[in-house]
């Protein structure tokens, strides 16, 4: 089938929706036509058009592949790049596309799937009991400087925004105050404070140890992970609100920046709402690469026809409902069981990710309000992948952190050069460890004759002894 003629049957059964029904004649004439032409479309674009055969005459999808003799082809075998990323369906052929370009296959999959999630702007959601689930995505792409985080979030956010051009793309620099303003003057023009926030590198977003961290920000975007209906905070100067709220996070960073940033972020309740992302170096050298510019423009179509007419409720068919009830209640306990603490938070949610991607996936391909088996499989076995990413750069993080907690005491002491309170110490510290963690390395490099502590006016006293001053950094105590 033509573009030209895949077109019309789109705007013939468009024009039919809601005007017909089996009984009228026209069903049997339109059914036998379009078995003539299905054979000539890929698998999206057949099961695209029989979804609309079947709204147009009101019967079911069943029914209709039979009226029009359509065998639908069995799901599209996973494909996994070198780095065991999944691959299926849309994002399968969006990362082909752009297979001669830098960035590595993880950065373009889940860059495809965060920004069109934007685009979904609170327009549907799955009912987790009582509560809602959106399917606003916080994804952060996480490598080395070169790596081409940026070029796959500018690719992804290009292709949505010429797709769906009310995508409200959210400044990143400036206040967290004008942000929600920003949020707040979208919900006032279109009843929705839907925004996504894609920044090149998370530092410029919240900050850093040098230029100071802005704290509210993750505090905020946490709670607007849930896209609550209505938001406030009572800030020194004013309070500020918003309502109907939906934020897509898609960011890059390194490494460096993640160990640096306090454990309370990592650890707490940002983070673990994110889909972590990583790739060691780009994927490949290419100076001029090729991307075939007809696959872009089906590419474009394709998800241009998905965010139209999105469902305002998806749910899950009974089979995927027992998939998925299964991986939670029986598989993810294990899972918890033999993880280490700062593990924990990522499979505690890892249940949310998957209906969150289980209804990306669905729109992406096509599929309509209900998510069946093989949809329900493909997001497990994304969360599964970015289950061992997160632990693995938690692994590294944490690895980092107990040394660090060492050389940042001993630095402190000398840049201040005199004895400091544990008062002190912890203000000072504050952005990066906890008090509790700041009390335990103390006592550690007391006992190893780095530091010397006494008492002054009630208060525990800390100073460098001789074999902290002839460290150029402090090393990590061994363990007892």
């Amino acid at each position: 089938m033509t573009n030209v003629s895949l077109e019309l049957w789109r705007a013939k059964l468009s024009s039919w929706k809601g005007k017909y029904d089996a009984s009228n004649p026209a069903m049997a004439e339109a059914a036998q036509s379009l078995a003539q032409t299905l054979a000539s479309v890929n698998e999206a674009q057949a099961q695209e058009i029989i979804l609309m055969f079947a709204a147009a005459f009101q019967v079911p999808y069943e029914d209709a592949l039979r009226l029009v003799a359509y065998v639908p082809q069995p799901p599209e075998t996973d494909d996994t790049s070198g780095d065991g990323v999944p691959l299926s369906g849309t994002v399968k052929r969006y990362v082909d596309w752009l297979s001669e370009q830098e960035s590595p296959p993880q950065y373009h999959a889940f860059s495809l799937l965060t920004a069109f999630s934007a685009a979904l702007a609170r327009r549907t959601r799955i009912m987790l009991g009582p509560y809602p689930i959106f399917p606003n995505m916080y994804t952060v792409l996480v490598g080395p400087s070169g790596s081409r985080k940026d070029s796959s979030i500018d690719i992804a956010i290009t292709i949505i925004r010429n797709a769906w051009p009310q995508l409200n793309v959210l400044p990143v620099e400036g206040s967290a105050q004008g942000m929600v303003d920003n949020l707040a003057t979208r919900f006032s023009e279109t009843g929705t404070g839907d925004g996504m926030l894609a920044v090149d590198e998370m530092r410029v977003l919240m900050g850093g140890r040098k230029e100071g961290y802005k704290g509210e920000i993750p505090i905020w975007l946490t709670d607007w992970f849930k896209c609550p209906d209505e938001w406030k905070r009572g800030l020194s100067s004013r309070i500020v609100e918003a309502y109907n709220l939906y934020v897509v996070l898609l960011a890059g960073t390194t490494m460096e920046w993640l160990v640096e940033m306090p454990p309370s972020l990592l650890k707490g309740g940002f983070f673990p709402r994110t889909a972590i992302v990583t790739a060691q170096s780009k994927k490949h050298w290419r100076f001029h690469p090729i991307v075939p510019k007809q696959a872009g423009q089906d590419m474009l179509s394709h998800i241009a026809d998905a965010l139209v007419d999105v469902p305002d409720m998806m749910m899950l068919d009974p089979q995927a409902l027992a998939y998925m009830t299964d991986w939670y209640e029986n598989q993810l306990p294990q899972r918890s069981a033999a993880a280490a603490e700062w593990h924990m938070p990522f499979i505690e949610r890892a249940h949310v990710h998957a209906l969150k991607l289980a209804q990306i996936i669905n729109l992406l391909e096509h599929r309509g309000s209900v998510v069946k088996l093989d949809t329900a499989e493909y997001a497990v076995r994304l969360v599964d992948w970015l289950d061992s990413t997160v632990d693995n750069v938690l692994r590294v993080i944490n690895t980092n952190e107990s040394q660090q907690i060492y050389e940042d005491i001993i630095q402190l002491l000398r840049r201040k050069r005199k004895s400091m309170s544990q008062q002190d110490i912890t203000r000072a510290l504050r952005n990066k460890h906890r008090a509790p963690e700041i009390r335990t390395a103390l006592d550690t490099l007391i006992y190893h004759k780095d530091i010397a502590a006494g008492t002054a006016a009630g208060e525990r006293i800390f100073s460098l002894t001789e074999k902290g001053l002839e460290s150029v950094t402090a090393k990590r105590p061994p363990r007892s």
